[in-house]
């Protein structure tokens, strides 16, 4: 009886045990099962269509069913990835979209997905690059390592830089490569022609360019794509044109741009154009601009875009305008025969605006007196002497809201001695020199008094001319005060790299005045528009 009882306890035991030991590896086998789900899934988690690497990370192929290692994947690198059946804990690599390689899920994040950079697509290559050892960076990182047989389009040149596109993004190689000669299979561009959309363009005129334009095959340019063909950094096709404009546009004329497909430059500050008769080529760092207005005609453009430079009769004469003061008659009064009321300035820009006149820069006067430009047969230059009553900010503000009101140039003449250059900024005028201190008529030497300018040595005009340049920071262009002019004052002007000097005469200027008695039409307070008229016609 007491040896059942033990076989029976026994047996118990060996039951407690055997269901323990069961349920033990159940559980085991459940935990199993559970990590091998929460790894499957954290598997399936890591991916993502785009994903930024947290670390440096490894890059694999699959040869004969195992993952080698052939590369590595810098830091802060996106890649797109595509999605796949995870099937195992073993399951852990990823293919990267439009290759033949793969990553681990380990140490990377999603991320939207990233701006696809289109930027390069248009570049022709003319070139291409082999490598067997990829080395690809960006902004000065190396992003990506790989070692196999590979060929890269070379889409730009920058230095010893060949930027490629890989995995839509843009890398650029500077080490270990073999450059090869493409053979073309287009027209590349020589030459651009850059067209300018004056203020006083209409609706009308801009939608026959752009018609001409769209029917004949053209296409339009971004200024960073200029930029970088003109340095020679890359190729572009033939057919190429690039639009500026330097005023916003009305609803209706960007309508006008998107309906022929056509993008425009507004006000392109980071490069300078110049107003001339040029098409541009590669290579060329002084860059010029056709000027297109309402009154221009398709026959005109068709010549600019095809390089044909405007035949102009030896005798052009540009009308040169002297202003001194300005004042509102409503508010203020002037006795002064040469103050102007800013209604009558007013009336005489909406003259040249409505009528198609183009306002000159002073560079643009003096290439054109120097015959390196053509300028249309509508140009005029706009002159102000002294940068008194009404000329700057502080002493009434009458110029400078108006012309940047009516976006035209003009030039003032500024006695540098009196007042400060600060007071007279604007983008549409500019300030040269007249004099620091020769703007005195009645200045005595030697028992006699007269205009300072015509009693001071060589030397002492040289000296004060040199305090305005100081001031101004240029001495292209110069004013006589008072209209006197000496031969003594030529001199010290050209010592001092003056080139061009102004006095009064009452005529146009022609290409062939000397270039230092540039006359100039004196506006007064009694000028009617009819005489304005005369003056520019």
């Amino acid at each position: 009886m007491k040896n059942n009882k033990i076989i029976l306890g026994i047996g118990i035991i060996l039951i407690v045990l055997i269901v323990g030991v069961a349920s033990y590896h159940a559980f085991q086998k459940a935990e199993k099962g559970k990590e091998r789900d929460r790894l499957i899934l954290e598997i399936k988690n890591g991916y993502a269509p785009f994903v930024e690497t947290q670390k440096e990370k490894e890059i694999y192929i699959l040869k004969d069913s195992t993952y080698q290692k052939v590369g590595m994947i810098y830091q802060n690198s996106v890649i797109p990835l595509i999605e796949k059946e995870i099937k195992s804990v073993d399951d852990i690599y990823y293919p990267i979209k439009d290759t033949n390689y793969y990553i681990d899920y380990k140490d990377i994040k999603k991320v939207k997905e990233p701006l696809k950079d289109i930027s390069f697509d248009h570049y022709f290559s003319t070139n291409k690059i082999n490598l067997t050892k990829a080395k690809l960076y960006q902004n000065e990182k190396l992003m990506l390592e790989i070692e196999g047989s590979f060929e890269f389009d070379v889409l730009m040149k920058d230095k010893e830089k060949y930027y490629i596109k890989f995995l839509n993004q843009i890398y650029y190689i500077q080490e270990d490569y073999e450059l090869i000669e493409k053979e073309l299979t287009v027209n590349l561009l020589k030459d651009i022609s850059v067209l300018n959309f004056s203020n006083d363009i209409s609706d009308n005129k801009l939608e026959e360019v752009l018609k001409y334009l769209k029917e004949n095959n053209y296409q339009s340019l971004e200024i960073v794509d200029f930029e970088r063909w003109v340095q020679g950094k890359v190729n572009l096709e033939d057919k190429k044109v690039l639009l500026l404009s330097y005023q916003e546009l009305s609803e209706a004329k960007k309508n006008l741009l998107n309906q022929y497909e056509f993008s425009i430059c507004i006000n392109p500050n980071m490069l300078s154009f110049e107003s001339g008769d040029s098409k541009i080529k590669m290579g060329d760092t002084k860059y010029y601009k056709y000027e297109i207005h309402s009154t221009t005609s398709l026959e005109r453009i068709k010549d600019m875009l095809n390089g044909i430079r405007e035949v102009r009769k030896n005798n052009q004469g540009i009308a040169v305008l002297n202003y001194h003061f300005f004042y509102d008659g409503n508010a203020e009064s002037c006795n002064e025969t040469i103050c102007l009321d800013i209604s009558n300035f007013r009336r005489q820009l909406d003259y040249l605006k409505n009528n198609g006149y183009k306002t000159l820069t002073m560079q643009e006067f003096n290439d054109w007196m120097d015959k390196k430009i053509s300028l249309p047969e509508k140009s005029v230059l706009l002159t102000i002497d002294d940068g008194a009553m009404g000329t700057s900010r502080i002493n009434g503000n009458k110029l400078i809201p108006i012309l940047e009101e009516y976006q035209m140039n003009a030039t003032l003449f500024l006695i540098t001695g009196w007042w400060n250059i600060s007071d007279y900024q604007s983008q549409y005028l500019e300030v040269y020199s007249h004099g620091d201190e020769l703007h005195h008529n009645n200045f005595c030497r030697n028992e006699s008094c007269g205009f300072k300018g015509l009693y001071l040595s060589k030397e002492e005009l040289v000296q004060d001319l040199n305090i305005s340049i100081q001031k101004l920071g240029k001495s292209l262009a110069f004013c006589y005060p008072f209209y006197a002019k000496s031969n003594t004052m030529v001199e010290a002007l050209k010592e001092t790299g003056f080139q061009l000097g102004f006095i009064g005469g009452n005529k146009k200027v022609t290409q062939f005045d000397n270039k230092y008695s540039i006359p100039r039409y004196v506006v007064y307070k009694n000028t009617s528009l009819n005489s304005f008229i005369q003056m520019v016609s």
